[in-house]
């Protein structure tokens, strides 16, 4: 549900009509309505955590001669393809 919440968002965050911080605020009054009580300064942690994690394992798998690592957002395909397409731009490999 945040990831999907994100995504929603992210487009206006890249335009620049919206703050990540305002998103943030958004996303967790959201995640309250629905009985998920997370601050703001939570979400955006939360999300830098995701990205983290995504580039650590996207980074490990594209080296030669590693074992292949697995994440449990990879296996959601909705998911992963929202993953995707948040920090496609924004990692280079």
């Amino acid at each position: 549900m945040f990831i999907q919440l994100y995504a929603d968002y992210e487009p206006a965050i890249v335009s620049g009509k919206l703050k990540q911080k305002t998103v943030f605020e958004k996303i967790s009054r959201q995640l309250a309505e629905n009985d998920y009580t997370f601050s703001a300064k939570q979400c955006a942690s939360k999300l830098t955590a995701l990205k983290r994690m995504y580039k650590k394992i996207k980074d490990h798998n594209n080296t030669s001669g590693n074992d292949r690592q697995t994440w449990q957002y990879f296996f959601y395909g909705s998911i992963n393809n929202i993953l995707l397409l948040l920090f496609r731009s924004k990692i280079q490999y």
